[in-house]
């Protein structure tokens, strides 16, 4: 938001940049329903799954879901 303004009112130019915020919650959050939440979302088709594990709090989905597949494809070596 910090750069948008200084785009605004100063004329600076930090690019086509999609920043995104995330506070961490104040509260305890119940995972257990959020992940339930997150995972009912995905098999909908209505998220992705870096937009669940973000959501999640994962702190860098792009790797996490690189793993994920690693760990998907030698299960699928592992049952041929």
């Amino acid at each position: 938001m910090i750069l948008k303004l200084l785009e605004k009112y100063r004329g600076d130019d930090f690019g086509e940049y999609n920043l995104r915020v995330a506070w961490s919650p104040v509260l305890p959050r119940d995972m257990t329903q959020l992940v339930a939440n997150e995972q009912v979302l995905v098999q909908g088709g209505i998220h992705s799954r870096h937009t669940a594990m973000y959501e999640v709090g994962v702190k860098d989905p792009d790797i996490e879901f690189t793993r994920w597949l690693e760990e998907r494809d030698a299960i699928f070596k592992n049952e041929s």
